[in-house]
This record gives C-alpha cells, structure tokens and sequence, in this order.
C-alpha cells in the first residue's frame, strides 16, 4: 500500500515554486555573485519552522550553480557531538573544497591540521600541549592562507548553513562562534538560516540572560539578516486544499457537497488566519491522514476535521477542552432543572479558563477560536448569550456531533469503547431494513440485537425514527413482531413493567406506530401483527395500543380498540382446544379475555365456561391458578404467583358465574380448604394452589355479606 501521509521536504526547483521564493532567492544569489568587496559578509535568512527556509537555500544554490567561480559548501553542524571535531571538519571541507598547497613546503591544507589531531582550544581557554600549539596566531595563519587561496583566483566561497533553530543552546553558540572566528575570510558569504526568536532565546539563555541579549549577540555577527517574504494567504489556501483534496482522495472518504461546504466557511473563519506556514498545513492534513480513515462512520466528519484543525492551530485550546469535557456538554440553562449556583460556577470556570488561554492571541485570533468552539459545542452558546437551547440534543447524537456526549470520546480516544456498537455497523444494519426480504431481515435483526443487547438497539433505533418512510417502518415493525419470543418478560426492575424486553419492544413498535398514525393502512397493518407474534406479545401490543393516557395521544378510536380486542379473543379461541383448555391459552390475558368477551357477547361467554366447569370440576382450580397474576422475580431468579385481590375477584363476578364456581369448589376441596387459614402474601412468595381457592371461597363469602 502507498504511504498514504504527506512530506514537507524542501524543493529546489523554480517549477516547484508555490509560494514566489524563487524571485526573492535569486536576487540574493546575483547579489552575492556581483558582488566586488572581497571582505567576508554573513547574510542570516530568518523563518519560522516550516515556513520554507530550506527551500530559499535551495534556490539560491540553484542560482549560484550557474556561476562556476563560486565555491559551495554545505555545512551541516547536526553531525558533530563537540567543538572540537565541528571546527576542525568546517576547515577541513574548506581546504578540500579550495585544494590549495598552502605552504613552501608543499603541504595540503588538510595535511596540517591533521598533524595537531585537536584543535579544541580555539573555542576556549585550554592550557594543554595542544592548546599552546595551536594558538591564536596559528589561527591567523590558516585564514592568510585560506585568504591567499581565494585571492590567488577568481573563486568566491559561499558557506551554507541551515537548520541552527534545531541544535541545542550549546550546539548553537558554537555554530555561530564558528562562524565568527572565521566569518573575515575574503570572498566568503555565509548562509545562515534559522528562526531568529528560537535562536535568539537559545543564545541568551546561555549566558543565562533574555531573548534581547541574545539579539545583540545576533546583530553583531549577521550583517545582513533577510526576513522570507510570507506566503500570501491565497498560495497557502490553495497548497492547504490540494493537500487536503489528495488527503479525503487516498483514503476513499466520502465528503459530500454541504460538508465540504460547511468545512471550508468555518476553516475560512476560524482557522486560515493561522495557517501562517506550509508546514502547518501538511501537519495538519497528516493528522487528518489518520483520524479519518479510523473513525469514518463512526463520527461526524466536520466535526473531526475542526478538532483536529484546533489541536493543530490551537493547541492549548484543544487540550482544555479534552480536558474539561463537562464544561462544554453540559448546558448552562437552568430550565433542566439544574441548580442556578451550579450553573454559574460552571460558567465562571469555563469563562476564566478561555480568557487565560487568550494570551498571545490577537483580537481576530480570539474571535476566531471562540467561533469555532461554539460550532462544535452549541452549549456554548447558552454560557456566551445567556439563551437556551431546547432542541437539538437528539440531532447531535444522530449526526455523531462531538457537542454530544455519547460522542465526544471517540474524538479524542480515536476508537469505540468496549461496550460501544460502531455506527458504520449499525447503519449496514439499516441499510438491510430498507432493501432485503423480510426472511434475511428477522434473521439479521435477531442476531444483531442479540449481540448488542436489545437497550442499545433502542437508542440507537430512536434516533432515526423520522427518517423511516412507512414502508421500511412496517418492515422494521413486522420482523420485531415475529422475533419477539427472544425478548424476556421478567422485569429488571420489579415496580416498573416497562422494564421487561416484551415492553420495551412493544412500547417501540408503538412509538414507530405513532409517528405514522395518518397512514390510511396503520389499523389493518396492526391486526395483522397479532397473527405473525406469540399470543402473549400480542396482548402486550394490544395494552400499550390501548393505555393511552388522553384521547390525542390514542393511535385507534375505541370502535377500533374493540376490534383488536375481538381478533385477540378469536385468536386463543382458534388455539384452544380439550389438551390446551383456554385458560392455559390466554394465561395471564385471562381478565382482559373475559372483560373483552363479556363486552362482546356475555351470553356466549357464560355459556362457554359453564360446559367448561361442568364438565371437569378440575377445570374451576386450573381456571383460578391461571388468572391470578404471575410475579417474575429477576432477583429471586422464579415465577410465583401472587394474590387473588380484591378487584380480581370483582371481573370474574362481573363476567362469570361465581355461584357456580363457589358450589364446584367447597364440593369437591372442602377438606382441603378446612386444614388452614386464608393467607394474603402482598407480592411475596409463597402462594399455594390452594390458597388461591381459598382467596377465592374469602371474596365470595365477604361479597354475600
């Protein structure tokens, strides 16, 4: 695979020339070549890092090349641990370069300084052997005669040094020591580049002083110190879209035309003033380079590429927020009923955090940063204008926002956290709702939700129930109805029913019934789930249809209501028979069975449970059992059953004959029911068979009194 990562190398070329140096290289190069005072001069090309000092060396070497009376050295000081070696290497590529006899007795250059092997004490004070050989008028004897080559001939000598702002103090010191020692040999130039600031501070700290003096320092060695003419914002822009159009191509991310749009205006606004140097734009589309690729789906792309262009160009502003993640999520509205001192300390804190980073920025660098923060965090917007945001918080987290916190991590951790589901995963997912066969589609949906645990398959669902046409919305419905038996009804939570997986489905399916209620098919698309599910999911369909709170909020009219409850009741009619008797059937449906039937036709209904205890005297007890409601304890880890109450007792006298099921009972269990007490156990364990008659035989007698 093809590095797929930018370089800021330096070119040399005049064709490669993005940002007009190639003009202001050449005019120090003719300056250097016309040049007709022999004393040595020291020109300093002053930039920041990146800002394309080696590219103008570069040039001017070009220029220098096409004059062969000019001598080029390119002296790199990175090489060389000690003053030492880094001045006696300097001199030896001199005499090299020059290839001169220097003395009568016919001896090179490099000859005679390899005769003394150190030559440490031009830097300092030594008082070895050494340092006596090699004092300060031997010194002066290699620059006559390095002076009396040059002279000799035509030649001119031009000494280039580049990257000092990336030596250590010491390094630094010694390279420009270096060149004051030997900066007065005829017909040489030096070539220094460096940031000045950098190297400034570096010198002064030193001799333990500031940046000023180590400006004097400066001024007293360059003599003519050449500032690079900044990029024009344009060449810069246009050098930063290619990278970034070469950036979005190599990795195959998809950007569509309101990104790109929305990228461009906020870096516009918010980021161009401080993109002040190429190197900045290819470190920060190299950051792109990675993040991209690695959380393509699974964030919002602008998004990423605007904190990704804040850590770059405003570093500390990037750390504060990865750093304080609460105080840009959270909202600074009271209406959310959070408490007004919270609030304002939180905005305090937010506030002075932002003002302590402002140093250094310039007004318009300000504005900018502050701009950009409330793009990505629209909280802000509450903690700066006093106002309050009461939408949006859904359509952050379906559109991936970092201003979200679900997704405010995966910008900052570049992937997903253990428990997490990927977004590019769960929209596949989607993607097989809208277009396969309803088979693959139930077979999909149960693996998937089985895997990630059906309450993340809620909230994700949630967030993109308005942008299912009805279609793709009953397909999504129907396959829920027809896995249903792998959702659990036993409650995680014991006071409250919505907690079982059979409601939490159900209350979603009505959800999605809901936002489609003006459909012309919804009533008949419903009554023909009750045949694709399990009875019990059925009835669970029909009670969260059913138990809406006021009239608007009703997805049928009663007319409609009754119908349902009618197609249920035929429904565990047609499964009943003399092996399954209907009270197995319907289970703990009994009292809405009966309620509903009663309603319908209350004669068929008397008649219909007469035979059946007539018939089997059995039948009353199994009957009773079944309609008592079951208690599912997840923290006991069982079904038992609770209470015959009261008003349980009131629908099967409203419904039932219950003379006749109190003559079958004290008939055929009188012994039994004499050997103990009626027990009430209020939802805890411990109801018996029983028990339940005698619960029965207890309401029976209190309503004859």
């Amino acid at each position: 695979m093809s590095n797929i990562y930018l370089n800021d190398q330096p070119v040399n070329l005049r064709n490669n020339d993005r940002f007009s140096r190639y003009e202001f290289s050449k005019r120090i190069a003719q300056t250097i070549i016309n040049r007709s005072d022999s004393t040595g001069i020291t020109i300093g090309i002053y930039g920041q890092w990146g800002e394309g000092k080696t590219t103008v060396l570069n040039f001017i070497i070009e220029e220098l090349k096409n004059d062969k009376d000019i001598l080029i050295l390119n002296f790199n000081p990175w090489r060389y641990t000690d003053e030492e070696s880094l001045l006696k290497s300097f001199l030896e590529k001199v005499a090299n370069l020059i290839d001169y006899q220097l003395n009568t007795n016919k001896e090179k250059f490099g000859e005679f300084l390899n005769k003394y092997g150190s030559i440490g004490s031009l830097f300092g004070y030594d008082a070895s052997p050494i340092g006596k050989v090699i004092s300060e008028k031997n010194i002066e004897t290699l620059k006559e005669r390095v002076n009396g080559a040059l002279s000799a001939g035509n030649n001119k000598l031009v000494v280039v040094i580049d990257d000092i702002d990336r030596l250590d103090k010491n390094e630094i010191y010694s390279v420009f020591r270096l060149v004051k020692l030997t900066a007065n040999f005829e017909k040489t130039t030096y070539l220094l580049s460096f940031d000045e600031k950098m190297v400034s501070n570096a010198i002064g700290e030193r001799f333990g002083e500031n940046r000023e003096s180590g400006s004097n320092f400066l001024e007293k060695i360059i003599q003519v110190p050449l500032k690079i003419p900044q990029a024009r914002k344009s060449s810069l822009y246009s050098y930063f879209i290619r990278l970034l159009d070469k950036v979005i191509d190599d990795n195959k991310i998809n950007i569509n035309k309101d990104q790109a749009i929305d990228f461009t205006t906020q870096f516009n606004e918010s980021i161009l003033l401080r993109l002040s140097t190429p190197r900045l734009a290819v470190r920060y589309c190299n950051v792109l380079s990675f993040s991209l690729p690695i959380l393509d789906g699974e964030v919002n792309l602008v998004d990423l590429m605007l904190i990704e262009a804040l850590k770059i160009f405003y570093f500390e502003h990037y750390e504060f927020v990865k750093n304080n993640p609460l105080l840009f999520l959270a909202s600074y509205s009271t209406n959310y009923g959070t408490n007004r001192n919270e609030v304002e300390e939180r905005k305090k804190e937010l506030t002075e955090g932002l003002e302590k980073l402002e140093d250094g920025l310039t007004r318009k660098e300000k504005a900018a940063v502050k701009n950009l923060l409330e793009r990505l965090f629209p909280r802000l917007t509450e903690a700066f204008h006093n106002s309050f945001l009461e939408q949006g918080v859904k359509q952050w987290i379906r559109e991936k926002r970092i201003g979200s916190s679900q997704y405010f991590n995966r910008y900052f951790s570049y992937s997903l956290s253990d428990d997490e589901i990927s977004d590019t995963e769960f929209e596949e997912i989607l993607a097989v709702i809208k277009k396969d066969n309803s088979e693959n589609i139930d077979e999909v949906l149960a693996n998937f939700i089985a895997r990630i645990g059906l309450e993340e398959f809620i909230y994700k669902i949630n967030l993109y129930d308005s942008d299912f046409d009805w279609k793709t919305t009953k397909k999504l419905i129907t396959s829920l109805v027809k896995i249903s038996s792998m959702f659990s009804d036993i409650a995680d939570n014991e006071n409250f029913g919505i907690s079982t997986e059979t409601n939490q489905v159900a209350f979603l399916i009505c959800h999605f019934l809901k936002i489609n209620k003006e459909q012309s098919d919804i009533f008949e698309f419903f009554k023909s789930l009750l045949y694709k599910s399990t009875l019990s999911f059925s009835f669970t369909l029909e009670y969260f249809v059913r138990s809406a709170k006021n009239k608007n909020d009703q997805l049928f009219e009663e007319k409609q209501n009754n119908e349902i409850a009618r197609t249920l009741k035929e429904i565990v009619l047609n499964e009943s028979d003399e092996i399954t008797p209907i009270y197995e059937v319907a289970g703990d449906n009994l009292a809405f069975l009966l309620t509903t039937w009663c309603k319908d036709n209350p004669q068929e209904l008397s008649e219909y449970f007469s035979v059946l205890f007539n018939k089997d005297p059995n039948n009353v007890k199994k009957f009773l059992i079944a309609f008592v409601s079951t208690i599912k304890s997840i923290t006991l880890q069982k079904s038992f059953k609770s209470d015959l109450k009261e008003e349980d007792f009131t629908i099967l006298s409203e419904t039932l004959d219950t003379n006749l099921m109190y003559d079958i009972i004290v008939d055929n269990y009188s012994g039994q029911l004499e050997k103990a007490e009626v027990k009430f156990y209020n939802s805890k364990e411990g109801q018996t068979d029983i028990n339940i008659l005698r619960q029965f035989i207890y309401w029976k007698q209190k309503e004859a009194l």
